[in-house]
Formats: C-alpha cells, sequence, structure tokens
C-alpha cells in the first residue's frame, strides 16, 4: 500500500505553472555522417534536458517570450540559438565535430551534475586514446579502468562488477544480449571496436527497461552510418586485421554500416612451429551490420545482426607406443534485432524491438584408436526477446517511462536435452525534479515466472552546483543461471533457468555516492555500497563442472551471500593533459549449506584491494600518449595441500593411488596483479599510427597455481599468461 501512495504522489506531484509553456522538441545528430546524438544537454536559463539514445530531446519554454537555447555534447561545438515560439515547435539540431579541447571543459559540469545515477560513458574516440593489448582496442577490457569493474582473472574480458560474479553482468549490442563477450580464452572481448559508437555502464539504478540479470548493465550502441557520404577505415595490428565501411543507401535517410574483424595469429603460429607432431592454433573473427532506414526526423528503423567465432584445435602424431590425437574447440555468438523508434510531437517517444541471439559451444576429441568414434559434446543458450519502452515528456521537471519484456530462452546439451523458460515483466518508472537541487528516479519492475517485484529508487541531490550527491537502492533478479570456475580459461559455462530447487537469484543494492569538482580541471567521486544476495548458486564441494541437467541437484549448491565495498576516483583535465587515479575495496562472501562445512567463503572473483590510475597528454592534433598502471589483489583459487593413500588398497595397475585433500573452498589466493601498459599514437590526415607496450616491465602474473608434493612438502607453483607485449597498430580512413 505504501508503494501506491508514493506512486500516486508522484503521477499528482507536478508543479503548477504560473507562465503559459509551450514545447521545443527535436531530434540532434552528427552534422557530418548524420549520426544521432545521445547525451547532449539542452539548456535555458530555468531547465536543463538530455537527449536520448536517438537523439531525441525535449524542453518547455515560456510561450511567447525569448530565450536562449544552448546545445552541448564533448567533441561538438556548442551550438546557441535565440528562440521565440507561440506553440510546440519542432527544431531537429546539427552539431559540428570539434577537435578543440574546450568544448569538454564546458560540459563537463553538466556531465558530473546531470549523469543518469550510477551510470559511466566511454566513446569510442575515448576508447582508442586507451593502452591495448596487442594494439587491439577492447570494449569490455576499457570498462576495467573504471573503479566498480575488475577482470575475474587474467587476461579475460569477463568483468566482475561491484564484487558480482561476471555471469551477473549483462551484455547487449544494440538490445542484442551477449551471453560469451569473449575471444582467444578470453584475452580479446567479441566486440568489434570498430563497430560501436558509444558504451554505456550501469552499476547501480539500472533502468527500468533493463532485466534478467542481477547486476551490472553494459549497453553498447553501434553506429547507424554515415548517410551523407561513403566513409570507412582499415586497420592492423599483429593480432588481427579489421574493417568498417558506412555506406549512404538514401542520402540523409539511410545508410548501411558493416564492421568485420579476423584474427592473423593463426596464419603466423605455423611459421614458428617447426615440430610437426606436436601442434596447436587458434583463431577468431566476427561481424557487425546494421542498416538504417530514418524516413523521417522523427522515426527511426534499423536491422542489426552480429556474428562471432572462436576455434582453438591441437593434434599430436602417434607413435608405437601412443595413438595419435586431435582436439578443437569452436564457439560464438549469432545475432540478429529489428528496432522501431519513434516520437510523437515532443511528448512521447516509443521503442519497440524484437531480437534472437544464440552462443553455441562444441568439443571434439579424435584418437588414432578409434577415428570413426570421436568424443563429442556441444551446448548451447538460444533467447528470442520482444521489448517495448515509452517515455513520456510531461514536463522539464517530471518524464514517465513504461513498457514491458517477452524473452523465451532454450538452453541445450549435446543437442538431446533441452529446458526452455518464458519469462514475462513489466515495469514503469518516473523523474520527478521536485526542485532544482533535488531529484527523485524511481522505478518498479514486475517479473514472471517465480513473481518479483523489483523496486528500484534513486534520490539525487545538489547542495551546490559542484556537488553531488546520489542516494540509490535498487533489485535486480537472475533469471538464467550459470555456475562458472577459474580452473580454465575456455568457456565452460553450461546455462540453465530457475527451478523450485533453484530459485532466481536476487541481489537488494544499497549505494551512496558522493561527488564534487572543486574546480574546472578536477572531479572527485566516492562511493560505497552494500549488496545482500539471496539464492546464490555454487558448486558444492567436490564438484567443477556440469555435464548433464540431472546433475544439477547433486553437483550444485544454494545459499546467501553479501558483497560491499568502497570506491573513490579522482579525475584531472588541463590543457591536454588528463588523468585518473582510482581505489576500490571490495569483498564478497557466500554461505552455503553444502560448501565449507556450511561456513562463509569467498569465491574465486573475490579481490579486495585495486589501484588503477590513467594518465594521457595530447602534445597536438597528431601526437597522443597515455599510460596505465594497476595493481590488483589476486584471485582465489582451491588447491590441495596434501594426498592420503587411495581406498581400498592404494594401488592400482601397479601405480600407487592417492586421494587429494582440499581443506576448504577457494582456500590459495594467488600472489597480487600488477602490470603498467604504455602507448603513443600519431595521426597525420586519413593515417593513424600505435605504438604500444602491454606490461611493460614484464610482470609475470599468476594467474592459475597447481601444487605438487616435492620431498615431503606440498608447493605451488604459479602459471603465467601474458608477458611483455610490444604491438603496433595502423590505420587509414577515408
Amino acid at each position: 500500500m505504501k508503494r501506491l501512495y508514493i506512486l500516486i504522489i508522484i503521477i499528482l506531484g507536478f508543479s503548477i505553472r504560473a507562465v503559459p509553456q509551450v514545447r521545443l522538441f527535436g531530434k540532434i545528430s552528427d552534422l557530418e555522417s548524420g549520426e544521432p546524438l545521445a547525451g547532449v544537454y539542452i539548456k535555458n536559463s530555468s531547465a536543463l534536458v538530455i537527449s536520448d539514445a536517438n537523439g531525441f530531446y525535449s524542453i518547455d519554454l515560456p510561450k511567447n517570450k525569448v530565450c536562449e537555447i544552448t546545445y552541448a555534447l564533448m567533441g561538438y561545438n556548442s551550438f546557441c540559438k535565440k528562440i521565440n515560439i507561440a506553440e510546440d515547435t519542432e527544431l531537429n539540431i546539427h552539431l559540428k565535430p570539434s577537435d578543440e579541447l574546450l568544448p569538454e571543459l564546458k560540459v563537463s559540469s553538466y556531465k558530473l551534475m546531470n549523469a543518469f545515477p550510477g551510470s559511466h560513458d566511454l566513446s569510442y574516440q575515448e576508447l582508442t586514446k586507451l593502452p591495448a593489448l596487442l594494439g587491439e582496442p577492447d570494449i569490455l577490457k576499457a570498462l576495467q579502468y573504471l573503479p566498480s569493474v575488475q577482470s575475474a582473472n587474467e587476461g579475460q574480458g569477463a568483468n566482475s562488477v561491484r564484487g558480482l560474479s561476471p555471469d551477473a553482468t549483462y551484455i547487449l549490442v544494440d538490445g542484442i544480449p551477449l551471453y560469451n563477450g569473449n575471444h582467444s580464452m578470453g584475452l580479446i572481448s567479441s566486440i568489434n571496436p570498430e563497430a560501436v559508437k558509444a558504451l554505456k555502464l550501469y552499476t547501480s539504478f539500472i533502468p527500468s527497461n533493463y532485466g534478467g540479470r542481477m547486476g551490472a548493465v553494459v549497453s553498447a550502441q553501434t553506429k547507424d552510418g554515415n548517410v551523407n557520404r561513403l566513409t570507412g577505415n582499415v586497420a592492423l595490428s599483429p593480432i588481427s586485421a579489421r574493417a568498417n565501411i558506412e555506406i549512404p543507401i538514401i542520402k540523409g535517410k539511410s545508410a548501411l554500416s558493416i564492421a568485420t574483424r579476423r584474427s592473423l595469429t593463426d596464419l603466423f603460429v605455423p611459421l614458428f612451429n617447426r615440430d610437426q607432431t606436436e601442434q596447436s592454433n587458434f583463431s577468431f573473427w566476427d561481424s557487425n551490420i546494421k542498416l538504417t532506414y530514418k524516413p523521417s526526423s522523427n522515426l527511426s528503423i534499423s536491422l542489426t545482426g552480429l556474428v562471432s567465432g572462436d576455434k582453438l584445435w591441437s593434434k599430436k602424431e602417434g607413435n608405437v607406443s601412443e595413438p595419435s590425437t586431435k582436439q578443437s574447440f569452436n564457439w560464438g555468438n549469432y545475432g540478429i534485432g529489428l528496432s522501431l523508434h519513434s516520437f510523437f510531437t515532443g511528448k512521447w517517444s516509443s521503442a519497440l524491438s524484437a531480437t534472437t541471439s544464440s552462443f553455441r559451444k562444441s568439443e571434439e576429441q579424435k584418437s588414432g584408436s578409434m577415428p570413426s568414434q570421436p568424443l563429442q559434446h556441444h551446448n548451447s543458450i538460444t533467447e528470442y526477446a520482444v521489448s517495448w519502452n515509452n517515455k513520456l515528456y510531461l514536463s522539464n521537471s517530471f518524464t514517465g517511462q513504461v513498457g514491458t519484456n517477452l524473452h523465451h530462452k532454450v538452453s541445450s546439451i549435446d543437442r538431446k536435452e533441452k529446458i526452455q523458460q518464458t519469462d514475462i515483466s513489466g515495469f514503469i518508472g518516473a523523474k520527478w525534479q521536485i526542485y532544482p537541487w533535488l531529484t527523485l528516479n524511481a522505478v518498479l519492475r514486475a517479473e514472471y515466472p517465480f513473481p518479483i517485484l523489483s523496486p528500484r529508487v534513486a534520490l539525487s541531490i545538489l547542495p551546490a552546483t559542484n556537488v553531488k550527491l546520489d542516494l540509490c537502492h535498487d533489485r535486480a533478479v537472475q533469471r538464467i543461471n550459470t555456475v562458472g570456475n577459474n580452473n580454465t580459461i575456455l568457456q565452460t559455462n553450461i546455462w540453465f533457468f530457475p527451478t523450485e530447487a533453484f530459485p532466481p537469484t536476487i541481489a537488494d543494492q544499497s549505494s551512496i555516492t558522493f561527488k564534487i569538482s572543486p574546480t574546472s580541471h578536477l572531479k572527485v567521486t566516492l562511493a560505497g555500497y552494500y549488496t545482500n544476495l539471496s539464492n546464490v548458486l555454487d558448486y558444492k564441494d567436490g564438484y567443477g563442472s556440469i555435464d548433464r541437467f540431472d546433475q544439477l541437484n547433486t553437483r550444485i549448491g544454494v545459499g546467501n551471500g553479501v558483497a560491499y565495498g568502497i570506491e573513490g576516483m579522482a579525475e584531472f583535465s588541463y590543457n591536454g593533459l588528463n588523468g585518473t587515479a582510482s581505489y576500490t575495496f571490495s569483498r564478497t562472501a557466500h554461505k552455503i549449506n553444502q560448501i565449507n562445512d556450511g561456513n562463509w567463503y569467498h569465491p574465486y572473483y573475490d579481490r579486495p584491494h585495486r589501484f588503477i590510475t590513467t594518465w594521457s597528454y595530447r602534445l597536438n592534433p597528431h601526437w597522443h600518449f597515455a599510460a596505465t598502471w594497476n595493481y590488483t589483489s589476486g584471485n582465489l583459487q582451491t588447491i590441495a595441500t596434501e594426498t592420503i593413500p587411495g581406498l581400498p588398497l592404494g594401488v592400482r595397475n601397479g601405480y600407487a593411488e592417492y586421494v587429494e585433500v582440499y581443506p576448504t573452498k577457494n582456500n590459495v589466493r594467488l600472489p597480487s596483479y600488477h602490470r603498467l601498459d604504455v602507448a603513443v599514437n600519431y595521426s597525420y590526415h586519413k593515417w593513424s599510427f600505435g605504438l604500444s607496450i602491454y606490461n611493460a616491465y614484464n610482470q609475470m602474473n599468476v594467474y592459475r597455481a597447481t601444487s605438487e608434493e616435492v620431498d615431503g612438502k606440498w608447493v605451488l607453483k604459479g602459471l603465467t599468461l601474458l608477458p611483455i607485449i610490444p604491438s603496433i597498430n595502423a590505420k587509414f580512413s577515408f
């Protein structure tokens, strides 16, 4: 009943306007390419609004009164216009890209004070300036420079956000879910950087239209394509060749954007492997395609397709005593999405989308003794979804949101066992600027089956023009489950759905964020969070994999957990020099009766301390320098510490049998991880070149450990993955 009263108050809480108001609305786009621009700040003397993901905006102005409107966005020249209107008016704006630094400083205060609570933005331009592994810009790895995010294992793009497991993060590309975001055994993400226009991360107060995961949301928006002229680029790095082309189909209205990438490693590895009796190699590729049609400024239709694939294989020639063997691993993502975005007279925007996505993995082993009967294993997850999201622009101070989602998912093992589930959800939300210094965001989601109400609330307080305080509480529900471990860098997860035995995992997070900008060159953010976890899943003691769905009850345990932490970040910008420094303290603990004798334990991705600093300097329009150093506590791993003779005899086939003893789950913490990356970029006309050094001082970080008994004592041995790696990257744009 209390929630009903609150909702009534919000709906009725419009301020009475003494001055008659009219509405100015329209679409904001890039002057050169025609791409819609999200996150543009539209401001007059008494109000400020922000354009949405499709460039739409709506602002109320006094009737028959001269007003000066400013349109501002980082990386673009600000545009000011005086306007006097007597009725609702449409005004479409085209902003011109700028290479100057000054526009960014003008917008920085807007961005600090009006950012969506718990959100972070990353543009493609910012991504390309960061040091990269093997010269390859990486969307998901770039998020690890933020204090809330860290890799769950060395060299992997799987991110743990605010102490939750990597599978709790919802990754979407134009609304298409990605169930595996990695290439090359986790070293590179499968999101092609050339296809991406912007990236958004939500760590708290998840927007109302997102559900199905209990953690953060990573939303990548791909390029619509240049509707005015043919553009594109080709790029080459030691690990891959990639290309992007944007083709106008109907000038000013329709365009086709294609981005593709293929690895080069599988072509070069055989040149350095002279041992023909034992070989191994891997390859990857991905492609993104998007067709956009904009019959008017108020309507946009897009068709998106994505596909990615990986192959890892090895073979060993046989001899008299040992047969030949061959192993191959294949995995990949496939997705299609159709969306329609419309804007009605500045008062209502609607987004209707239908998507299908799939992740498939297969393993095959052949032996010379049984060449016609290979061992095979396949698993897949497929999802079909329809979403309808509506936003109501009721006034400058009040906007509403309402919509629904339908998801049907099918999980398969070895093409024989199949399970499926249909999820239905509805949501309603509102943003109410009660006073210029006080804003309330509220969301309520209802989900079925396993009916759960998920309230989400954020209160933003601005005690001064350069100070902001966000108080958030939100509930998120995991409606597709997987259980992972850190014993391999290959994709091994099996996806399954909630049941009576395994109810949906629920995360209730409360957080507080304090932001201050003492000068136009410095921004400081401090945050703290506490998350209560219900129905947490993990492998029971003695288990680490699932091969069949009927193993779930015997191998998976259910319990509770907590995750909490504090985060701090300072950002500095002055005359081409940009720097950030952040520290995170976070802990995660689970309690499951069948694990660790029912005592609390930490999951493998629990890494308490993390410090990262990133600096870049733009000497002139041609030269750009960057460096990043980070320190992180090591992962946890379950490792044997002793053995006892096997029972009942202790001897089999002439060899002594032993049973390894694991005292507790995740009983060993690996050594701390630290690394320095540096990069230099040079651009001239249509060419750009980059030189980067990954792990510049060649720190051999341990990503996994093994144990063995030596002279009666157990000794740990660390396995390392990535040494110092210099690389170059060349790119030609047209």
